[in-house]
């Protein structure tokens, strides 16, 4: 990145602050100045997408929708199922169908298609357009292509293309295919809360085809599930008679084994099983108790041992102390108490301290010996307890084991009777399914019709509310957008002097935009005269009191050098301002049109180009013959003089340099008013003439990269750059921004002017 050169900063530094400048507004507060300051663009933004949507909602076709509630759970069923052969032991509710599976099946090829034909759809002109879609014939195109990729037909992937697209769907595809499949894309069907009644939802163009749409999906959807049924029961009943023939065989079978076993085993044992079984209830009983004594047992031995543990033996009192306890714990911290008020109050070695110290040494060991004792009783109480849990388990192992002695041959007669009981359970269910099969044959089919559809009255699409919203919501999105956008295109870009203060550089201060009101010389000059004070001529005079002071530096007259970066950025107009404001001070000025490849200082002041600068390299053309004097302003003008194919040779001749030299003798001030500096190097040519630069940069159009490269060269040729002059700036504009120089020419300056003019 090019270095910013050295600037002449004035006789007082440009970052000397007494208060710190506020930074930049954030988050919602900012939001709201970036619209503020463009919200007339926003507001054209808004109200063109706005438009447009509104534009595209009236010519978007109207669409109904007509809906037909159904439910699809069974009613109690009569048709014999595979996997349902046994009465259970309690009725159960109907089972609910798969409802998701229901809607599937409603929504299926083979469904749409038996729609169609049925309601003859191909045969409606409506619903045949889809079919010679274009779009259409790329699917069908596509479809046909990778068939033949997939069977290895390269002859028929690389096969030339249609001459008409909507041709290949009417030959490659069935059309009523088609249609299915763009009925399909419109129908909709949900549940309706957690319950199995359905929604089934059609759009069309035609309310009544809607309605007709609708209600056949239901219809068929009924139909199909009858059809299944009526399958079902056949398969169902041969299936029973079958089973039932099979399940008989192996009832008489289990039934046998059951009396064979009971005659060779269980007659022959004489003990009663039923008194064992209560003695163990009653061993287990038993046990149940003395194993929670044991716990509790265990327990309070826990308790007790954590204390002794913490506090020492006397810890085994706190828990569960008895009267006894509390006594003696009482008299020793009694005692305790005694002995250190009397060896406090006569000292340790008095005889009533030694009796007290043997009294609680006494009552001490009495406590320490009555803890040692309770959890001696704590202890053994674990150990009686686990005796006795020890003693009711081998007593209920010698039960257990007489009575599997006894129960063997039981178990195994109680397993064959359950067998040969499951047999008969089996059998009868088959069989009593196989009379209500053969007597019903199929139930009632698994859905009926709640609510059929009726043709719509209003449109279901688009929605008319919905949309406004969705518009006004994009429009504000994209005024936003274009505000946020064109606020950053323009942070690289010069804004106000405090941009240029803030990076080190000299700010000569900003001049306004004239909006085309300095159409004429007069006019210019009328807004630069001190007479008519305004924003213009205020800012023309800052500019001027920051060129007395470099001039009070010099001993001799000042060269200015005007320029800039690129073309149009106001060098021209703020030359001739400065040098009538010069001009009107009593200085003597000249004001030179160093711009030879675009030269405009004649067409302002009215004068011919030539002669002028261009002609110095002609020996019989005298400078000072050219300068011209403005009878109106007083300065002195040399134009640009005669077009020149080599503009460098004539910046660069001695005879100008002398020619500068001598004007320094004759004028206070000289303006230059040069090229731009990034495009031709005539600026940098002129540095050498001249004592400082005034570098101008246009409002919201110079960007930084632009002035500091500009800026750079300047500096490389040995530029002293006096400061820069952001012109062209939109005073309203810059008073909706947060800079130090906001509202310097705003409505306190303006109610200043209208007071100034009133007195």
């Amino acid at each position: 990145m090019p270095q910013e050169p050295a600037l002449f900063q004035g006789p007082f530094p440009v970052a000397t602050r007494t208060l710190p400048a506020p930074g930049q507004p954030k988050g919602v507060d900012n939001l709201w100045r970036i619209l503020r300051r463009r919200w007339r663009r926003c507001l054209m933004v808004f109200v063109l997408v706005s438009l447009v949507g509104v534009a595209i909602l009236l010519v978007l076709p109207r669409e109904y929708t007509a809906h037909a509630i159904m439910a699809v759970a069974s009613r109690q069923p009569d048709l014999a199922t595979t996997d349902q052969v046994a009465p259970p032991a309690y009725p159960p509710p109907p089972r609910e169908p798969d409802v998701e599976s229901d809607i599937q099946l409603m929504k299926t090829k083979a469904a749409l298609v038996k729609i169609v034909q049925d309601l003859q759809l191909d045969r409606d002109p409506r619903f045949q357009a889809s079919v010679h879609d274009w779009r259409a014939g790329v699917l069908a195109l596509l479809r046909q292509r990778w068939r033949s990729l997939t069977d290895g037909d390269w002859h028929g992937v690389f096969a030339a293309l249609p001459e008409r697209w909507e041709t290949i769907a009417a030959t490659a595809v069935d059309p009523v295919e088609l249609i299915a499949e763009s009925l399909g894309k419109k129908l909709k069907i949900w549940t309706i809360g957690r319950s199995t009644t359905v929604d089934i939802a059609f759009t069309a163009t035609d309310p009544d085809v809607a309605a007709k749409v609708a209600n056949a999906v239901a219809e068929n959807y009924i139909e199909a599930r009858q059809a299944a049924r009526l399958e079902q029961a056949k398969a169902a009943a041969k299936y029973l008679k079958g089973q039932s023939e099979h399940l008989l065989e192996q009832v008489a079978a289990a039934e046998k084994a059951v009396e064979d076993f009971r005659a060779a085993n269980i007659l022959r044992d004489s003990r009663d099983i039923g008194q064992l079984q209560a003695e163990m209830d009653a061993t287990n009983e038993k046990l149940a108790g003395a194993r929670i004594a044991e716990g509790v047992a265990k327990t309070k031995l826990q308790a007790v041992e954590a204390r002794v543990k913490q506090f020492g033996l006397v810890g085994a009192l706190e828990s569960g102390s008895s009267r006894l306890d509390d006594k003696l714990r009482e008299m020793e911290a009694s005692l305790h108490a005694e002995l250190a008020g009397t060896s406090i109050a006569q000292g340790a070695a008095h005889p009533n301290a030694q009796r007290v110290e043997k009294q609680y040494g006494a009552a001490k060991r009495e406590v320490e010996y009555e803890a040692k004792a309770r959890l001696a009783r704590l202890r053994s109480d674990v150990t009686v307890a686990a005796k006795q849990v020890e003693l009711l388990e081998a007593a209920l192992q010698g039960f257990r084991a007489s009575y599997d002695r006894l129960s063997g041959g039981l178990v195994e007669l109680r397993a064959l009777e359950r067998r040969a009981g499951v047999s008969r359970t089996v059998y009868e269910a088959f069989l009593n399914r196989l009379k209500r099969t053969e007597q019903v044959g199929f139930n009632e089919a698994a859905g009926w019709v709640i609510a059929p559809a009726a043709a719509p009255l209003t449109p279901s699409s688009p929605r008319v509310l919905v949309a406004l919203g969705a518009i006004l919501f994009v429009a504000a999105g994209a005024a936003l957008s274009f505000a946020l956008v064109s606020e950053h295109k323009d942070n690289g870009k010069i804004l106000s002097s405090q941009h240029i203060t803030d990076r080190g550089l000299k700010a000569l201060g900003i001049v306004p935009d004239l909006h085309h009101r300095a159409g004429s010389l007069a006019r210019l000059l009328r807004l630069t005269s001190d007479q008519k004070p305004s924003a213009f001529s205020e800012s023309i005079g800052s500019i001027f009191t920051s060129v007395m002071e470099l001039a009070q530096r010099e001993r001799s007259s000042l060269v200015l050098l005007v320029t800039s970066a690129l073309p149009l950025e106001g060098k021209t107009t703020t030359a001739i301002a400065l040098a009538a404001k010069i001009s009107s001070a009593g200085k003597h000025v000249l004001l030179i049109d160093a711009d030879l490849r675009s030269p405009r200082l004649h067409r302002a002041f009215g004068l011919s180009a030539k002669p002028g600068l261009a002609d110095c390299l002609d020996p019989s053309c005298d400078l000072n013959e050219a300068i011209h004097v403005d009878e109106r302003t007083r300065i002195s003008v040399l134009t640009a003089g005669s077009p020149s194919s080599m503009p460098q040779n004539i910046l660069r001749s001695q005879r100008l340099a002398e020619a500068m030299e001598s004007w320094r003798a004759s004028y206070d001030f000289i303006v230059v008013d040069s090229p731009p500096v990034l495009p031709i190097s005539d600026a940098r040519i002129l540095v050498p003439l001249t004592d400082y630069s005034i570098f101008i940069a246009r409002w919201k159009k110079t960007r930084w990269t632009v002035a500091a490269h500009a800026l750079s060269l300047l500096g490389d040729a040995g530029a002293r750059i006096a400061g820069i002059v952001v012109s062209k700036v939109d005073i309203k504009q810059l008073a909706k921004y947060e800079f130090a120089d906001s509202e310097v020419y705003g409505r306190a300056y303006s109610r200043y002017l209208r007071a100034q003019r009133a007195a």
